[in-house]
């Protein structure tokens, strides 16, 4: 079973059965890369996080207005004075998205990312529920890890905080293990009657009798942010 941890930008993976301090076993993920180091899901802090040796990158993925998966935690811009045009990602084209993060950070496709991967490299992509469309957002991620990541000994993982989203990735098959993320207590029983591999629950929430309830009933459990 996993116990993941994320301190700051990284996240680390131990033991969960026995709450055992980090040992060899455990693995360290670039949340959005190697964030301390470079702009958040940007391609210089994957690129980065790579030559640092990480297990696992982790990224942010919403869709453009044409269905183009694009990394970025926010689904909006910031108003900027100098950018006239619209701010919601699902509301600009790829073309757009690249001008405006001229004013701001990058925003790199989801297959620019997938480019850099090393075969022994894990991906977790969270998939972002603010999408109307989940149902396109799950194909168009799919389509492309289809490609890039079922190579070497590093593990995929999807998620979402969307039971939508979750549902989808099931349908397809596509992840090696599908993370149903958890902010809230009212969230629970939708992500568990889905059954995911793996919840991923808030630390805010994560008591240990609610983690060895979990356990009990097979899921493994990631705990964030610490």
């Amino acid at each position: 079973m996993l116990y993941l941890r994320i301190l700051g930008r990284l996240a680390l993976v131990v033991s969960c059965l026995a709450f055992q301090p980090l040992t060899a076993m455990t693995k360290v993920i670039a949340h959005r890369g190697a964030s301390r180091e470079a702009p958040e899901n940007s391609v210089q802090a994957y690129k980065k996080a790579l030559e640092i040796g990480m297990d696992c990158m982790e990224t942010d993925v919403h869709l453009s207005s044409e269905g183009v998966p694009v990394c970025r935690h926010d689904p909006r811009f910031d108003d900027h004075s100098s950018w006239k045009g619209p701010s919601l990602l699902s509301d600009m084209t790829l073309d757009q998205i690249k001008e405006r993060s001229r004013y701001d950070s990058e925003v790199p496709t989801l297959e620019e990312i997938l480019a850099l991967k090393r075969g022994d490299v894990s991906l977790f992509v969270e998939l972002k529920n603010d999408c109307s469309h989940a149902k396109q957002l799950v194909e168009a991620v799919c389509e492309l890890t289809s490609s890039y990541c079922h190579t070497g000994k590093g593990t995929l993982y999807m998620g979402s905080f969307s039971p939508e989203i979750v549902s989808y990735l099931k349908e397809y098959h596509e992840a090696d293990a599908i993370v149903g993320l958890v902010e809230f207590d009212k969230d629970f029983d939708a992500q568990m009657a889905l059954k995911p591999n793996i919840l991923g629950i808030d630390d805010a929430i994560a008591t240990d009798a609610r983690i060895a309830d979990l356990l009990s009933q097979g899921f493994d459990v990631w705990v964030w942010t610490v």
